[in-house]
């Protein structure tokens, strides 16, 4: 398995989130943090924007969010995905996104890599696919398997 040799760089933090450089693998990260508990769908959009962001910036090819601390509870969940699909999912397949990855926490009851899932585009806007995971090392593993 790929597993991260190098510190990650900080490229852009607000108060739920951390979104993180690496350079081994290759891929931006997303890094929900407890203070997701608090926030609102509003503040969701703000972190997907800023990964919006550094995706144009850099040309990321992958990108993997670590929702193991992410604790928000959508308002509107339906109007939110359709957000996403609206206003960030557009600027990942303009930044060249070819794969994208959650790390799920524990007791996640979705499917996931490790349960057999196959990774599926998500969204009607995607034009990349995207995997469910338990382990950061198996995320880590698929999103290099795209260079």
């Amino acid at each position: 398995m790929t597993a991260e040799t190098t510190t990650p760089n900080e490229a852009a933090r607000y108060r739920y989130g951390v979104v993180l450089q690496h350079d081994t693998p290759d891929h931006l990260e997303l890094e929900w943090l407890p203070t997701s508990s608090s926030m609102s769908d509003e503040d969701w959009k703000t972190g997907l924007m800023l990964l919006a962001t550094e995706a144009e910036a850099t040309g990321a090819a992958s990108i993997l969010i670590d929702a193991t601390e992410f604790r928000h509870g959508f308002e509107d969940r339906d109007g939110s995905m359709a957000w996403r699909d609206d206003h960030v999912i557009p600027r990942y397949n303009r930044a060249g996104v070819t794969r994208f990855a959650f790390v799920m926490p524990a007791g996640f009851p979705g499917p996931t890599a490790e349960s057999g899932a196959e990774a599926r585009v998500d969204g009607s806007a995607a034009a990349f696919p995207t995997q469910w995971f338990l382990g950061r090392d198996a995320a880590l593993a698929w999103l290099a398997e795209a260079r």
